[in-house]
């Protein structure tokens, strides 16, 4: 499996605002896709082919810790808020974003790392 880095970046930026819906009671979440590390496009991608070629890959190996992190913050946000406490939703919600943004960054750092570079451009 390839993976389409801009596609990746967007959609985990893009938690912030699902889960504010998701806390608002505006959207609806799979429960069961959103807290899987390898149910999403970048899990897939990881644990189906990046790790495989790329094993000791320090940065892969940080993008696989960080976004396992995530996807469980995801998780402990979906579980406060359906337990209620929707204080300690916003404060899961917070660690989300900032993990999301460490995977967003990750994920630039791999593109540029991995993507051959096209003929006659340095």
């Amino acid at each position: 499996m390839t993976i389409d880095f801009a596609t990746a970046r967007s959609a985990h930026l893009s938690w912030r605002g699902r889960l504010s819906g998701y806390l608002q009671g505006t959207v609806e979440l799979d429960e069961a896709k959103a807290i899987s590390a390898r149910r999403c496009d970048v899990g897939m991608w990881l644990y189906g082919t990046a790790l495989q070629h790329e094993r000791e890959n320090p940065k892969l190996r940080k993008l696989e810790r960080v976004h396992a992190a995530m996807h469980a913050a995801v998780g402990r946000t979906i579980q406060s808020r359906q337990a209620c406490h929707m204080s300690k939703a916003e404060e899961d919600m917070e660690l989300v974003c900032h993990l999301s943004l460490e995977v967003v960054t990750l994920l630039t750092e791999l593109e540029s790392e991995l993507t051959p570079a096209e003929p006659g451009i340095e």
